[in-house]
């Protein structure tokens, strides 16, 4: 199952930067629940190993930038904050519309999407909080996608 969570996003006049995993930092209601991704949930190794787009609004015709196995015009690294995302917009009528709507303050924060091993049952943990299902996150298997999201 994939599962999507909103972050922090930054921009420059062609460059687009943020931060798609921020750890520590319990979610807003996520539909029912919030959660948290605890620091060490994801590496630089589990980055490295992924084949991951930057889009927008999670849209797969909707491609801005890709890193391959660790290789490609997305740069992703893993910090004590969070993971770091930075790309240039493409020069194509879609990156110029996703520039337009960053300048214009009306795309200002971005999501990404990631599964869990489901054999490994250590890799989250369930409760209640303030009459919400709360869940841990403590290990990624994958990151499919970070998107600029409205």
């Amino acid at each position: 199952m994939k599962i999507f969570r909103n972050s922090e996003l930054n921009n420059t006049e062609n460059k687009v930067s943020g931060y798609c995993i921020v750890f520590e930092k319990e979610s807003v209601n996520l539909g029912g629940f919030t959660e948290i991704i605890h620091r060490g949930a994801i590496t630089q190794e589990t980055l490295d190993n992924s084949d991951i787009f930057a889009t927008l609004d999670h849209k797969t015709d909707y491609v801005l930038a890709r890193s391959k196995y660790g290789k490609g015009n997305l740069l992703l690294t893993v910090d004590d904050k969070g993971v770091y995302f930075e790309f240039e917009l493409p020069d194509t009528f879609k990156g110029d519309e996703v520039r337009s709507y960053i300048k214009r303050g009306e795309l200002n924060q971005c999501s990404f999407c990631f599964s869990l091993d489901v054999n490994d049952k250590s890799s989250e943990k369930w409760s209640v909080r303030n009459n919400l299902q709360y869940r841990e996150i403590f290990k990624i298997d994958k990151l499919y996608d970070i998107s600029l999201v409205f």
